[in-house]
């Protein structure tokens, strides 16, 4: 187990794509934080504005961490290195088991670095600003397994996407897709949002404990309610990954 996850972080830092998709990632955010939040701030910035400010970057940082958690195993089918792969271990479940840790403690790494990426631009747009900060209020613990939990679950849900369709450009659509038919499909059919997959996942971002908003589910519930999709996905992977052929 421990090669084929030493393998796929090889693989992870040697895929070009992933330091340009992890740069332009941290360019977009870190100009968001800059400008948009820090320089343009209206009037004195609120006591909880450094703990939203990262809560609303942490989605848009996700999103780079999902396309590197798909060019992954994307690349691998796209240019049939996956041969090689499979036959470099004895067991196709550790090679899931080992994209899972890789892309899930990727995730980790940059949820950390989205959060301090994101106090550090904003301190010094509001620097720049000449605006006036007064004590923030930042739920620290709060913050670091919401921002965790968020960058992770959406490297492994375009993971398993992978995983499943074997595809990488099929992947990339349905990924940026699902959120769109999502969106519709609340506000046609009139359905709860709490148990939509990407409208759960968001819902992990909540400011406060309880509900947060519009009858919103609490993080930890939303999270659950991902984490079933997550399962259901992983299912899917590890029946047409590991019991039948992976090509």
């Amino acid at each position: 187990m421990l090669r084929e996850l030493k393998a796929e972080f090889r693989k992870l830092l040697s895929i070009r794509s992933s330091y340009i998709i992890a740069a332009v990632g941290l360019v977009l955010t870190g100009f968001i934080a800059l400008v948009a939040m820090g320089l343009q701030a209206d009037g004195d910035f609120a006591s909880t504005g450094m703990q939203r400010a990262v809560l609303d970057i942490v989605p848009i940082m996700a999103t780079f961490v999902g396309l590197i958690s798909i060019m992954l195993i994307g690349h691998e089918y796209r240019y049939n290195t996956i041969y090689y792969t499979l036959t470099a271990t004895n067991n196709r479940l550790k090679v899931l088991a080992a994209k899972l840790l890789a892309t899930g403690l990727f995730g980790v790494l940059f949820a950390l670095i989205a959060i301090v990426w994101t106090l550090a631009m904003v301190s010094l747009g509001l620097k720049w600003g000449g605006h006036h900060v007064g004590p923030q209020e930042l739920e620290v613990a709060s913050l670091l397994w919401k921002s965790v939990a968020y960058m992770v679950t959406t490297a492994w849900f375009g993971l398993l996407l992978g995983f499943i369709s074997r595809n990488m450009t099929f992947t990339l659509v349905v990924f940026f897709m699902i959120p769109v038919i999502e969106q519709f499909a609340i506000f046609l059919l009139k359905l709860n949002a709490n148990y939509f997959p990407i409208a759960s996942q968001n819902n992990i971002l909540s400011m406060g404990p309880n509900l947060s908003h519009d009858g919103a589910f609490t993080a930890l519930a939303s999270l659950g309610v991902f984490g079933l999709y997550l399962i259901a996905l992983l299912i899917a992977s590890v029946f047409l990954f590991v019991k039948r052929d992976a090509n």
